[in-house]
């Protein structure tokens, strides 16, 4: 290729079937510098431009708020870089080992974020994966995949594993292998093969802790109506509804009260993007049709805002048209409405909300040439809720501040989905404030989310929410050879962990086995017994054997 860069780009038509394209160098946008946005609601502004122009990057949301962006670009690109809301600029971080593009990103309970697979420099797809620290701002490798893949799905599961589906292999054919990765050792394992290849599918995690994967097809020559479940903990594996129409290239988004919203995408056997979405129902197992978006898209981005809606941005139409439209979706009314354009027309961008609320829109292509640019989407006025502080052990009290309900109106707050049993009702004052004091649900370690809903003004607002491990005793307290009863909160899902004294590499005190939201306790506690000689603190970790949980808790021996 002489030097040409290789890349892969999800928009073109052959015959009817949209396929992969293999392209040489493009052009970029230049750097501009750009101030800190002030934006007015329902409206974007520009923010600071990224240092490299980027298609097919990975954009993560820290759990610092800042957001990490790899790869992409015309080469691609092995550099990334971080942005900082609190400035509106993007600095450079450690680069990848690896140039890539169509890699996936995952954001792993302990901070630090997964790279996999993608495509490199030489037009390779590649099995390698690395890891992102933020505390040191360095990648390093960890285990290869299996399967060398792009494009793929990648699915943090509630036991702290991540889940690859899919993707386009090393020949350029769609995969239906399916792999596991384990934080706790850095390999990759085989998991359940989805019934039907697939690329340019869907995956989300349902509040069951079933993955559902959705349509896609093999390689994008001819797109699946087809969805199923895949739960990697339990073993099971099932066909579930059918989507109303075959897509591929769509955005999936899982909505405030468990369903999920797929819209747009390519419908490669009639050569069309799609205007349509339609919403899936764990409950009934069965899709359906919602309003039609204001025009067909592919290649645009889903970002679930802080009121529950859904902000649809960007993309390319029938007309090979790069979008700067934006629309809403309501789950309400199921609806969808016009929004603020975007600054500058994209496809192929990455977006992300942000703990502000607003939403981070990155790079892309406006048909032409590969885009430096960011900027930044305030939604318009409604409900708000925060938390404090934003990471907590399980038991511990939090306090809730929120604004924008109903005068006078209950609220009602739910854990992680509005379909689970109320965890508390509590009523605004007169100017739709609320506060309220609360102890950390349970749950498996990592981000969760905290809902409070007006249950007259119909008003929504999320907040996010950590969960961190942690061990307490029962008593905390004996005389050397007594007996305590020890349980754990925050670490994986039905996973083993292993209790030490004093840290990872002391005795072992025995193994627990978490239960669905990460707890042992009850009849899942240990019973260790305290050493004969010593006296004071002692310390007891223990280790999650999938997720890699940390959990620390102390006793006092007499």
């Amino acid at each position: 290729m002489n030097g040409a860069a290789l890349r892969i780009t999800r928009r073109g038509f052959l015959g009817g079937m949209l396929v992969l394209v293999m392209l040489g160098p493009r052009l970029a946008e230049t750097a501009a510098a750009r101030p800190l946005a002030k934006v007015a609601p329902g409206t974007w502004a520009p923010t600071g431009s990224m240092s490299v122009a980027r298609e097919g990057q990975s954009m993560t949301l820290l759990q610092n708020d800042q957001a990490l962006v790899a790869g992409g670009g015309a080469g691609p690109s092995a550099t990334a870089e971080l942005y900082d809301p609190s400035t509106g600029t993007f600095t450079p971080t450690g680069s990848m080992n690896s140039a890539r593009a169509g890699q996936s990103a995952t954001l792993l309970p302990n901070g630090q974020v997964l790279i996999a697979g993608g495509q490199d420099n030489l037009g390779h797809i590649v099995s390698s994966a690395e890891l992102y620290n933020p505390a040191t701002g360095t990648f390093t490798p960890t285990g290869s995949m299996n399967d060398a893949r792009a494009g793929q799905t990648a699915t943090l599961l509630p036991n702290g594993q991540v889940l690859v589906a899919g993707g386009l292999s090393a020949h350029g054919f769609a995969l239906a292998s399916t792999e596991l990765y384990n934080p706790s050792t850095g390999t990759w394992t085989p998991s359940l093969p989805l019934d039907v290849a697939r690329y340019g599918h869907s995956a989300t995690l349902l509040p069951s802790g079933q993955v559902l994967i959705a349509g896609g097809g093999p390689a994008m020559t001819g797109d699946e109506t087809s969805a199923e479940l895949i739960d990697p903990i339990a073993g099971t594996h099932s066909f579930t509804g059918n989507l109303v129409f075959p897509r591929a290239g769509h955005t999936a988004t899982l909505l405030a009260d468990g369903r999920v919203l797929v819209a747009g995408g390519a419908n490669v056997d009639q050569g069309t993007y799609l205007p349509s979405a339609e919403v899936y129902d764990p409950t009934s197992g069965g899709w359906s049709l919602v309003g039609n978006m204001s025009t067909a898209r592919v290649d645009h981005s889903a970002s679930l805002l802080s009121n529950g809606q859904v902000l649809v941005s960007g993309g390319q139409d029938n007309t090979a048209t790069i979008l700067a439209s934006s629309e809403l979706f309501d789950p309400a009314s199921g609806t969808w409405s016009l929004t603020g354009s975007l600054s500058t027309a994209r496809a192929g961008h990455t977006t992300t909300t942000l703990q502000s609320g607003q939403v981070l829109a990155a790079g892309g292509d406006n048909g032409l040439i590969d885009l430096n640019s960011a900027e930044l989407y305030t939604p318009p006025p409604g409900a708000t809720v925060r938390v404090s502080p934003p990471r907590a052990r399980v038991g511990r009290t939090l306090a809730l501040g929120g604004a924008g309900f109903g005068a006078s109106e209950p609220v009602s707050l739910s854990w992680d989905c509005t379909c689970t049993p109320a965890l508390r009702i509590i009523t605004s004052d007169a100017s739709g404030l609320v506060t309220a004091t609360l102890p950390l649900p349970p749950g498996v370690w990592g981000q969760h989310r905290l809902l409070a809903s007006g249950l007259r003004s119909r008003q929504l607002a999320l907040a996010s929410v950590g969960v961190q491990p942690g061990l307490a005793a029962w008593p905390w307290w004996g005389r050397p050879g007594a007996h305590l009863l020890v349980s754990g909160f925050g670490v994986g899902a039905s996973e083993a962990v292993v209790l030490h004294w004093g840290g990872a590499g002391g005795p072992v005190l025995g193994t627990a086995t978490s239960n669905s939201v990460g707890t042992f306790a009850g009849t899942s506690a240990v019973t260790i017994t305290l050493p004969l000689s010593g006296r004071g603190w002692r310390l007891i970790d223990g280790v999650g054997q999938s997720s890699g949980a940390q959990a620390l808790g102390l006793v006092y021996v007499l």
